[in-house]
């Protein structure tokens, strides 16, 4: 089950990638979007444990400056640990 929480993360983390493809540590993202556009499920349980396991392991922290913007979905910001995660990718 493990294995597949970790690919499940990592086809998000693919999608965001595709997303915005300037990315860099810091850069605020948009996974909710990023699944949308590739064909993920971003309403799915699939994408809520993928989204906690990138959480948990440090790869996206939640922008809290982003809430007060609205829109689709709440923004992230990709950490160090991130980018290493996507150049293993």
């Amino acid at each position: 089950m493990q294995e597949r929480i970790e690919q499940n993360a990592l086809e998000l983390l693919q999608a965001i990638r595709e997303h915005h493809p300037d990315i860099y540590a810091g850069a605020w993202v948009n996974p909710y979007t990023a699944a949308l556009e590739a064909g993920l499920d971003p309403d799915s349980t699939h994408y809520r444990v993928a989204m906690e396991y990138l959480q948990a392991e440090d790869v996206l922290e939640e922008a809290e400056e982003s809430r007060e913007l609205g829109g689709g979905g709440p923004l992230y910001t990709i950490t160090l640990r991130g980018m290493e995660m996507l150049r293993e990718v």
